[in-house]
C-alpha cells in the first residue's frame, strides 16, 4: 500500500511540476479554472498528512518554536548520510519553488507557482515513502 501511494504522490507531483510551466498550453480545461489552485492543494495537502505523521512519529521534528534537540539532530544526520537522495530532494524542492515565485514575480516568468508548490509537496511525500521512509523506520523505529 505504501508503494502504490507514494507512486501517485509522485505523479502527482509530477503532472504538477509540469503543469508549472505548461498549465496554460495543456488542453485540460480544469487548469484554466480558478478551482484549479486550490484543488490541487488540497490533494497535495492531504497527500502530505501520512508523510507529517510519519515524519514525527521517527522523531525527525521539533515542537514549534523550539530549537532541535541534539538527539534530533542526530537523527536528521545519521537519515542524512544513510540516505542522501533525502537532502536533494528537499533542497531540490525548496530551490525549485523558489525559483519559481522569484520567476513570476520580478522576471514575468509565465509560470503557476501555486502548482509549483503543491508538486512540491507532493514529490516531497512520495520520495519519502518511496526511498526515505524504509531506511528511517530501520534507523530509528525500535
Amino acid at each position: 500500500m505504501r508503494l502504490i501511494f507514494a507512486i501517485f504522490s509522485l505523479a502527482h507531483g509530477l503532472f504538477l511540476l509540469v503543469a508549472t510551466f505548461t498549465w496554460r498550453l495543456i488542453p485540460i480545461a480544469f487548469l484554466q479554472s480558478e478551482s484549479a489552485t486550490g484543488i490541487a492543494f488540497v490533494i497535495s495537502a492531504l497527500m502530505f498528512i501520512p508523510f507529517v505523521s510519519t515524519y514525527t512519529t521517527l522523531g525527525l521534528n521539533s515542537p514549534e518554536g523550539e530549537e532541535q534537540t541534539p538527539e534530533t539532530k542526530a537523527r536528521h544526520a545519521a537519515l542524512k548520510q544513510a540516505c542522501p537522495i533525502w537532502s536533494l530532494a528537499w533542497y531540490s524542492g525548496l530551490g525549485f519553488v523558489l525559483f519559481v515565485w522569484i520567476g513570476c514575480t520580478y522576471l514575468q516568468i509565465p509560470a503557476h507557482p501555486f502548482f509549483a508548490f503543491s508538486g512540491m509537496i507532493s514529490c516531497l511525500t512520495g520520495i519519502w515513502f518511496l526511498f526515505v521512509y524504509p531506511v528511517a523506520v530501520k534507523l530509528f523505529q525500535e
